[in-house]
């Protein structure tokens, strides 16, 4: 991301390698960057799939775009961090064996592996000059060189913890450095790195980022706390940024990025915090505002077209409040939502009756609520024995008072479901034809009689599920599947990851009885695991998968017009 206002706000760009088993616009993970100016540098991280490559990516446009520099072809290796000594010579140092360390002489534009590099995986680097390279590897070892790589020298500092990484190294002249590792450990050297002396602060998390400015060593990693420190770490204070004026920040957590310019201080972390302050830390405020700082991820969502009325379903334990907007997402606020477990899904029956349900497997719970205004307010539904001991996966209202639910209370329990015909106040559990072990994945019914059940394998019944028939398909029986998507009484699709492990969806059009693979229409990604369907009708839908993974189903198109 790049900010032109000082941090206030931000531009997006798609820099990451790519990620060729998670579709085409997926992009791996960055974790470290050098920019010799606003326009010109470049970005580093987890080796490219595909073919596996060691890849940086650079740019010229100040962040609009981003090209691939191949470092090591033949095999990948994560990049860590880079290091240069002037704007065209420069280090970077990474994973084992593909990607330990490099050196360039062009900016980065080509890279010659210093292969006589001990081997390890390398977090972080300094370097005086071509000759004098320091790398922070881990088990407390820093490795350097005198001579450009010719020989290596090991040094082991000393500390209470033995499996230290050493995830930041910075030095403020060419005597005097820094050097911060996980679990918590500073240490500093006066004499270019020939001996280290520990010193420690009061936080007990493990420091990853270092920064030095104008007499005064920053170090963080702490949830709420960065430390600074005036005279080499021998004594430190600390200031505490967690922005207290904004009850809507993400939860604190691991920070890993730490910038110092004069007044000039921002962190950044886990859960997308950033907080920024330009009075040397008297102040802060946080740029990561979220309308729901405790639950940071997500599990169910439920929209309606064209209200624009929309709900968000929590996996937090203990969360009690749905996201809900009114305007499609433009703006946020909370809403109870009557339950205090996962959210797995939300069913509107009518414009003011609306169900949701959840739980948690593990814990013997399993939960339901029910809105009759059209989804403003929400209240607990008493659920009885077994349906309020199991994770509710699946519900499905054909009115108001007729639904079915579906659950899980762990591979070795039967599957259960169950039918209400009086709005959720009375459940009865229903037999599954040979009584299967394991989840009721899907539930989805045409009408008051007529539905389709998956589980262990896929269900019928024509009597509201008197009888749930178990399909005598082969097909069917011999794959494992995720999950289904019933268009009509005719046509279903089903969707997995195969026998095999490979992507798999099958599609009927008769009701069940028999079944086309069209697994091959898919594009790439031969090995993702597709969790989802949806279809408007035959020829337009959208599929969804592991990894970020998204195709999209489109028509063929038209041939021309002869004139």
């Amino acid at each position: 991301m790049k900010s032109t206002d000082g941090g206030d706000s931000w531009i997006l760009s798609q820099a990451g390698a790519n990620d060729f088993s998670s579709g085409a616009d997926a992009r791996r993970d960055l974790f470290t960057g050098w920019f010799f100016n606003a326009n010109t540098g470049i970005v580093a991280g987890a080796t490219q799939t595909g073919p596996t490559k060691t890849v940086i990516r650079k740019t010229t446009d100040g962040g609009v775009t981003f090209t691939n520099i191949d470092v090591n072809a033949s095999a990948g290796s994560s990049v860590n961090n880079f290091y240069f000594i002037n704007s065209t010579t420069g280090y970077l140092c990474g994973g084992t064996p593909n990607a330990k360390l490099y050196k360039t002489t062009d900016q980065g534009d080509t890279w010659t592996s210093i292969a006589s590099a001990p081997a390890n995986t390398y977090y972080s680097m300094h370097a005086f000059d071509e000759n004098n390279i320091l790398l922070g590897t881990s088990s407390r070892r820093i490795v350097r060189t005198t001579d450009g790589g010719t020989s290596w020298i090991i040094d082991t500092l000393f500390s209470a913890a033995t499996n230290v990484q050493f995830l930041g190294m910075k030095f403020k002249d060419a005597n005097t450095g820094y050097v911060i590792g996980n679990p918590n450990y500073f240490a500093y050297t006066t004499n270019a790195g020939l001996n280290w002396t520990a010193s420690t602060h009061s936080s007990i998390r493990g420091q990853r980022a270092i920064e030095y400015d104008n007499g005064v060593v920053w170090t963080a990693g702490d949830y709420e706390y960065v430390y600074f420190s005036s005279n080499n770490g021998v004594n430190w204070d600390s200031v505490k940024f967690y922005d207290n004026s904004n009850v809507n920040q993400p939860s604190p957590f691991i920070i890993y990025a730490l910038g110092v310019n004069g007044n000039d201080l921002s962190v950044g972390g886990q859960n997308g915090q950033l907080t920024l302050s330009n009075d040397g830390g008297v102040t802060w405020r946080n740029k990561n505002y979220t309308v729901h700082p405790n639950a940071p991820t997500y599990s169910s969502i439920y929209a309606e077209s064209p209200t624009g009325n929309i709900w968000i379903g929590s996996n937090i334990i203990g969360e009690t409040n749905f996201l809900y907007s009114s305007n499609g997402g433009t703006n946020w606020t909370t809403q109870p939502n009557g339950m205090s477990f996962a959210v797995y899904g939300m069913d509107f029956s009518s414009a003011n009756t609306g169900y949701a349900y959840g739980g948690r497997a593990t814990s013997g719970v399993g939960q339901m609520s029910k809105s009759t205004d059209g989804g403003m307010t929400w209240f607990a539904l008493g659920l009885p024995a077994p349906l309020s001991t199991y994770q509710i996966n699946t519900a499905d209202f054909v009115n108001d008072v007729t639904g079915w639910a579906g659950g899980f209370a762990g591979p070795f329990s039967p599957a259960l479901v169950s039918k209400t015909t009086d709005g959720g106040n009375t459940w009865n559990t229903q037999t599954l034809e040979t009584s299967p072990n394991g989840s009721v994945i899907s539930i989805q019914m045409i009408d008051e009689n007529n539905g389709f059940l998956l589980g262990n394998s896929l269900y019928t019944t024509t009597n509201g599920g008197t009888n749930w028939l178990k399909t005598t398909n082969s097909y069917v029986l011999t794959t494992g599947w995720s999950n289904m998507f019933v268009l009509n009484k005719d046509v279903i699709y089903l969707n997995g990851a195969g026998t095999s492990g490979l992507k798999k969806i099958i599609r009927s059009l008769d009701g069940g009885a028999t079944w086309t693979d069209i697994t091959s229409n898919l594009a790439g990604a031969a090995g993702t695991t597709i969790f989802k369907t949806k279809w408007l009708n035959l020829k337009h839908g959208i599929v969804i998968g592991a990894s970020g993974w998204l195709p999209k189903k489109r028509p063929a198109p038209r041939p021309p017009r002869l004139k």
